[in-house]
């Protein structure tokens, strides 16, 4: 699953980046840690989406990996 976060107040730093008002996210890019805390912040709203509603182009954090490792074995 990816994950939605919707910010209030964009352009605040949280969990190492900088939130726009809303952006999904490949399941994998938090950790737990981080997904309480910007669950906690009032100024987010994070809901776990299917990984169809990742942007044109971004591929699931397990996709990803697949692909790179590919790569690798390749060269």
């Amino acid at each position: 699953m990816a994950i939605q976060v919707v910010c209030t107040n964009p352009g605040m730093r949280r969990c190492g980046m900088v939130h726009p008002v809303q952006a999904v996210h490949p399941d994998g890019t938090f950790s737990a840690a981080q997904l309480k805390v910007l669950r906690a912040d009032p100024s987010f709203t994070v809901v776990e989406v299917p990984d169809s509603a990742l942007p044109k182009g971004q591929k699931p954090a397990g996709e990803a990996q697949e692909t790179d490792a590919g790569k690798k074995k390749g060269k």
